[in-house]
């Protein structure tokens, strides 16, 4: 199967786009660990909490319970609008058509549902890298979906981001809403964004797991921040 083939096709079909996929990944056994995700490890909790939730189940086979994640692996567009979409829409109200690609059913969810359009994300873009500010723009969509939303924007929030005027201004809004929601805190100590950069899995699973869980959000002042972005 191409599903087989992409070596995602555990994670990318959970609970399945046909009924041969719904049954192939139910029959499967559960992942209880992965072996390239240690204890330890600053993305083990997230990475454990999105799985246990049903959002991952890793990349290629699960033998005896013990799966293979790729935490270094580069994130698709593709693969982090699947878990966008699982965790905002119910599954069992996804429909796919008999020869969708994989991600179809999630991509068409999130179109129709109003968080991406097709002219930010393109069909024939979707097996490119997640970058950093492609990821922004669509958490802080996922997060207002589910509710929660800013009174205002803090303008000191992009003094706090030394690379604020690198981001393509398009995304500056939600990168700096990224940031006052907890979602984001940078790449380094200094809060640096890179918003160009891609995406590797171990990354984006924290800021996915923020999304569902409040209680592991990034908590800054922002009131004191003076500092101007380069």
């Amino acid at each position: 199967k191409e599903l087989q083939n992409n070596g995602t096709y555990y994670e990318d079909t959970i609970k399945g786009n046909s009924q041969s996929a719904k049954e192939e990944v139910f029959a499967a056994p559960m992942v209880q660990s992965f072996s390239d995700v240690q204890q330890g490890a600053w993305y083990y909790d997230s990475v454990m909490a999105m799985t246990k939730g049903g959002y991952f189940a890793g990349k290629g086979d699960i033998v005896n319970g013990v799966g293979t994640f790729a935490p270094n692996d580069t994130m698709t567009k593709a693969e982090f609008l699947t878990v966008v979409a699982r965790i905002l829409y119910d599954e069992d109200n996804l429909k796919a058509e008999e020869g969708d690609a994989w991600w179809s059913v999630y991509y068409t969810a999130l179109v129709n549902g109003g968080v991406i359009t097709t002219d930010e994300f393109k069909i024939e873009d979707l097996s490119k890298p997640m970058t950093r500010q492609e990821m922004s723009l669509v958490a802080v969509r996922a997060l207002e979906q589910r509710g929660e939303t800013l009174d205002s924007v803090n303008p000191n929030v992009k003094n706090a981001i030394p690379d604020y005027n690198s981001i393509g201004t398009f995304y500056r809004t939600n990168v700096v809403k990224g940031y006052q929601l907890g979602l984001l805190c940078g790449n380094d100590d200094a809060g640096t964004f890179k918003p160009l950069g891609s995406l590797d899995r171990a990354s984006a699973t924290m800021v996915l797991y923020r999304i569902v869980e409040p209680s592991v959000r990034i908590k800054k002042d922002f009131s004191t921040v003076t500092s101007k972005p380069s």
